[in-house]
């Protein structure tokens, strides 16, 4: 088996974590598919495709916080990539940025971030991510729901069974891993780095009342989108 994977994900979705599970397995390498990050918008280039696919000894993932454009698309079709796209509620993805600007910084491509946000109240904090960054989150999600063949994986699954969700997704993918792989390709992933903050489901609750409200109206402006996977509807 030797898969071409893209796990498009939201930031703060468990895609670290998930990702390096995915490379544990026999035959699949990490690779990236884009020149740089930070704040650049992530877009998947060709050049960098087929260097990944140069090498026809081995398959690979690619993480990345890739919306579903006409180019994407245009690239998945091409070269055969199997796309798993990770989301998570938008109430708890909030809380989990917040905390990010603390530990890692507030550079990110969903928004140009005020330098000084880590030092601001955690409520000011928050009506910034839910304002500026969380549009992104709903039009990443926009843009791939209507892309087939995909996987969908929650947080909120992930996090609950990650044994499971790993068998899924390395199934689709067109492999059949035991349970003593699946076991060990968490070990491993558990022991790198990953930025997986707490791991679980609920935390959106700390946010402001008009902040989970303003979600809440966010998501109401796409009627047609299917909304349980961003904790709506």
């Amino acid at each position: 088996m030797h898969p071409r994977i893209l796990i498009a994900c939201m930031p703060k979705s468990g895609s670290t974590f998930f990702s390096n599970a995915i490379s544990s397995f026999r035959g699949v390498r990490r690779v990236s598919l884009v020149p740089d990050f930070g704040a650049r918008e992530q877009e998947l280039e060709r050049g960098l495709i087929e260097t990944a696919c140069a090498d026809s000894g081995s398959g690979w993932v690619a993480q990345h916080h890739v919306r579903c454009s006409g180019w994407t698309r245009s690239l998945i079709v091409e070269y055969g990539i199997k796309p798993i796209v990770l989301v998570r509620s938008l109430a708890d993805a909030a809380v989990s940025l917040i905390d990010h600007h603390a530990r890692e910084g507030v550079v990110y491509p969903a928004a140009i971030a005020p330098s000084d946000l880590a030092s601001r109240p955690f409520d000011e904090q928050a009506r910034f991510v839910v304002r500026c960054v969380m549009p992104w989150y709903v039009g990443f999600w926009a843009s791939w729901f209507d892309f087939e063949p995909k996987l969908v994986i929650r947080y909120e699954d992930m996090a609950a069974n990650p044994e499971a969700v790993l068998r899924a997704a390395y199934q689709w993918c067109g492999g059949e891993p035991s349970a003593n792989e699946v076991s060990a390709a968490i070990q491993q992933a558990s022991g790198m780095p990953s930025r997986f903050n707490v791991g679980t489901s609920g935390r959106g609750a700390l946010l402001p009342h008009d902040c989970r409200q303003s979600l809440a109206e966010l998501v109401r402006m796409y009627p047609n989108l299917p909304s349980r996977v961003l904790g709506y509807g």
